[in-house]
């Protein structure tokens, strides 16, 4: 699964299981990943802010942010 910039925000995603998905730079605010399985995900840069990750399994996920380019 590539969806590499995607906006899901605000949707309800509780139960996915879409392990290995690429979701870098993707816009995840208010997202409810509710026992989902997003392990070994890419989620490089993405956005993030008030998700809802109860019970989401996050094993080998690759978070973080990009570096500002000086």
């Amino acid at each position: 699964l590539n969806h590499r910039g995607a906006n899901f925000s605000g949707v309800d995603l509780s139960e996915i299981q879409i392990p290995g998905a690429d979701l870098r730079g993707g816009r995840f605010h208010g997202t409810d990943f509710t026992g989902a399985n997003l392990a070994g995900v890419w989620l490089h840069g993405a956005w993030m802010s008030k998700a809802i990750l109860c019970g989401t399994k996050l094993s080998g996920a690759i978070l973080g942010e990009t570096a500002p380019l000086e």
